[in-house]
């Protein structure tokens, strides 16, 4: 590349002679690169023979001819997945894996409001259809035909949109219609429109949405044996059955029907399955507790004299002093068995004037349920009980002072005599809905 003639070479100087010649081998170098490799690349694309990695001096073709496998080779696009394999790696899932068993959704509304559901959905493992608001009256049919797992409607403000619900929930009765609009999930009235038009949820919640998202895909892909009764939908084990029911049909009216998990007629299906199968089945969470639960209810009188001493009984077996009450008889209102007690335990007749607490307490087993009552003598000359029997030794009035060098049974009457002498709040007795006997025995 530098021969020149001598003419030439006497009018140029060695140096000039030099640079001239290096730049010429560098741009025909570079070429030559860039020629080469847009064959090897044509060539790597075509049939894959060689690798490329670092410059090394081990570059080499692969073995033109690789042992030959059962399998007929598939050209690269098949291998890589196409399109539809690019897209799932980028989505996180396997190349290979393609949409026919992935659940199916359906998403209508703006494009704003698509592209996010629609990136929601993709993340939950759906295949997603997109429909412009304007495509809604053909919603119904594309439901049915894709045999859509879900469906996700921007619920427009006009009303005659909610007939779109109606639609699509005949033509497809196993899909499970979510409603996303603000306005629906504040109102009321609005809610009660949706649901009785067919929705399964209206909400406006991301989260929530992806959570049930979540939960349809599982049932649609559960590959299990059973049936719902309400709305056909097949393939589902006993848990995805459990969790499937009230997901789409807590809104529906009661169906008495078989069970298909047990096989045995029942007349409320819904509390049926949720009690009896699934994991409140077998005892792995709690269900709704059908056994009878015992009882215990209590009265207890804080009565105070005009004078400002407080009535407090002298127990039985030496236990101190107390608040005049004890249990509720079966069948005897509360307000009765606070007035009967404190007859019985100290000897005065009293009128109820209030309420100050109602304690509920459960234990193993039973339940407790004690209110305490204020209450002023009907004649306050009357005189405290002083025959000792079975209810007590006696009664007396005791002052908030000498209440607290008292030996106590508790230290109930500690506390309420002394929020009462300091004007502490009593609510009224109407606060009670006070039911059963109203005499005593």
């Amino acid at each position: 590349f530098t021969s020149t003639s001598s003419h030439q070479a006497s009018k140029t100087s060695p140096n000039d002679k030099c640079q001239s010649g290096r730049t010429l081998l560098f741009r025909t170098t570079s070429f030559f690169r860039r020629d080469l490799l847009f064959v090897v690349l044509l060539l790597s694309l075509k049939s894959e023979s060689f690798s490329f990695c670092t410059p090394n001096k081990n570059l080499r073709p692969r073995d033109p001819s690789p042992p030959q496998s059962s399998q007929p080779r598939r050209p690269m696009a098949k291998r890589l997945g196409g399109s539809t394999g690019i897209l799932a790696n980028i989505m996180g899932r396997k190349p290979d894996e393609g949409t026919v068993d992935r659940p199916r959704a359906i998403v209508c509304g703006q494009d704003i409001f698509q592209a996010k559901m629609a990136a929601l959905l993709g993340n939950a493992g759906y295949s997603v259809k997109a429909l412009a608001l304007e495509q809604v009256r053909n919603v119904s049919q594309e439901v049915a035909r894709d045999s859509c797992h879900l469906f996700l409607y921007d619920l427009p403000t006009d009303r005659a949109a909610v007939e779109v619900i109606a639609h699509v929930k005949k033509a497809s009765p196993t899909t499970f219609i979510a409603v996303w609009s603000p306005k629906a999930a504040e109102s009321g009235l609005a809610r009660v429109l949706v649901h009785d038009k067919g929705a399964n949820m209206v909400t406006q919640c991301p989260h929530a949405l992806a959570h049930v998202a979540t939960s349809v895909a599982r049932h649609a892909c559960s590959g299990g044996q059973l049936e719902c009764a309400a709305c056909g939908m097949k393939g589902l084990t006993e848990d995805h059955l459990w969790e499937h029911y009230p997901l789409f049909h807590v809104n529906d009216k009661n169906i008495e029907a078989k069970c298909n998990v047990c096989g045995k007629h029942q007349h409320v299906l819904a509390t049926h399955l949720h009690n009896r199968h699934g994991p409140v089945g077998r005892g792995e969470a709690h269900g709704d507790n059908h056994k009878p639960v015992e009882l215990h209810s209590f009265a207890l009188v804080v009565c105070q004299h005009p004078d400002g001493r407080f009535l407090l009984v002298q127990e039985f077996c030496n236990q101190g002093f107390w608040l005049p009450g004890g249990a509720v008889d079966p069948g005897e209102s509360l307000s009765v068995a606070a007035v009967r007690e404190t007859r019985e335990e100290a000897g005065v007749d009293v009128e109820l004037t209030g309420v100050l607490k109602v304690e509920h307490s459960a234990h193993n087993g039973y339940v407790r349920l004690r209110t305490i009552f204020t209450a002023r003598p009907l004649d306050p000359t009357q005189k405290p009980k002083s025959v000792p029997d079975y209810e007590s030794v006696g009664a007396a009035y005791v002052s908030v002072e000498d209440i607290q060098r008292l030996r106590l049974r508790g230290d109930e009457p500690l506390v309420w005599c002394n929020y009462l002498a300091r004007g502490g709040q009593v609510f009224p007795l109407s606060l009670l809905e006070d039911r059963g006997r109203r005499s005593g025995r």
